[in-house]
């Protein structure tokens, strides 16, 4: 049986932050199997603020197991100056206050994404049922620079800069096989 090895880029072409609702233990997020794929392939950093690392680690083994096979970002050592738009952030996102550890947990991990300048990738709002959360207010975000998208914008990001340095990467020449690294 012949082996096939995979060629490690040398350095990300993009590095993102993940909420703990992007954790995709099942697979069946097409778009978050496509940046794990690029992730495997040295294309792109995927990380995890240390509160969505805490928050996917509740519920379910697979999930746990999942978040295993990323490198958490520990911002809580130095918070020093991090922590001072705070209360900006939580009255943008819950204008009623983060009451519940969730909610908290949402607010410190955009102050991660503020602080470290990475954009971060999550489903939280501008849907029907939560119209509202980190998408729904992504244009009040910005102005603190965060910027908050969707996988499915992440990934077309990654391959618009994937196709501006001259590599042809799709879904389907993206091996199938990679394994997701920790």
């Amino acid at each position: 049986m012949t082996q096939t090895s995979v060629v490690r880029s040398p350095s990300p072409i993009a590095i993102f932050l993940i909420d703990a609702n992007q954790i995709n233990a099942c697979r069946h997020v097409d778009e978050m199997n496509e940046l794990e794929r690029l992730q495997a392939l040295g294309m792109v950093e995927l990380l995890m603020p240390a509160p969505a690392d805490d928050e996917a680690r509740v519920g379910s083994a697979n999930r746990a197991n999942k978040v295993d096979t990323y490198f958490t970002l520990d911002a809580r050592a130095g918070q020093g100056t991090m922590f001072d738009r705070r209360e900006e952030i939580e009255q943008i996102v819950f204008p009623a206050g983060a009451l519940l550890q969730n909610e908290i947990n949402d607010v410190h991990i955009l102050e991660v994404a503020r602080h470290t300048r990475l954009p971060l990738i999550t489903r939280d709002g501008a849907s029907k049922s939560q119209p509202g959360g980190m998408l729904g207010n992504a244009d009040a975000l910005l102005a603190l620079g965060i910027t908050v998208v969707t996988a499915a914008t992440a990934l077309a990001k990654v391959l618009d800069l994937l196709a501006g340095a001259g590599q042809r990467f799709s879904r389907t020449t993206i091996p199938a096989n990679c394994p997701a690294r920790r």
